[in-house]
């Protein structure tokens, strides 16, 4: 059997067109433009890779024992905790993404992942293509695109926006995002 192309392309454009402008994405450009690129491009792509990857082969147990929108509450309290930290920061703004960027933008990104659409959409190409390495592939080439963009556009931010607004404009997508997650799970 020789390599399904097919179930890798699949995988890539699903979950680009499922992730594309959503809380991953924006996590990633908040978080970028407050601190290094480079560590948070490279934390949001393995972040969002390993959460992804959890699921392919653990995914079939999981799926019939996991209620994905259990988590979806508890997400969005986060989000609006950290947004209320950052709207009450004053003076200096910290790099988000400095020394420890890699790993607070990693377990930001991971956590947000889990139980993601992204998730089940791995699962299912998965599990109809049995092609676990193109399945793989596919995740990882749709990650490095969908976080190289909101990497960019972050930088680009930083670069053109005063960092106490980039504050106050994160806080306040973060306090939103966490406000739509609540949202989403009751209704």
């Amino acid at each position: 059997m020789g390599f399904n192309v097919a179930a890798m392309l699949t995988t890539f454009v699903t979950l680009l067109v499922a992730e594309l402008g959503d809380k991953t994405q924006v996590a990633t450009l908040a978080l970028s433009a407050r601190g290094s690129s480079t560590r948070c491009f490279l934390g949001s792509v393995l972040g969002f890779t390993l959460a992804n990857l959890l699921v392919i082969p653990a995914g079939v147990f999981i799926y019939g024992y996991f209620q994905p929108r259990a988590a979806t509450p508890l997400a969005g309290v986060i989000f609006i905790v950290a947004g209320a930290v950052m709207l009450a920061k004053r003076g200096e703004v910290e790099e988000s993404c400095g020394k420890d960027g890699f790993l607070s933008t990693f377990s930001t990104i991971f956590f947000l992942e889990l139980g993601d659409k992204t998730n089940l959409a791995a699962l299912a190409v998965a599990t109809s293509t049995g092609a676990l390495l193109e399945v793989v592939m596919g995740v990882i080439l749709a990650a490095a695109i969908l976080m190289g963009m909101a990497t960019s556009l972050g930088t680009l931010l930083k670069r053109r926006v005063p960092a106490h607004r980039v504050r106050r404009a994160a806080g306040a997508v973060f306090i939103a995002l966490g406000l739509l997650l609540i949202l989403d799970a009751f209704l």
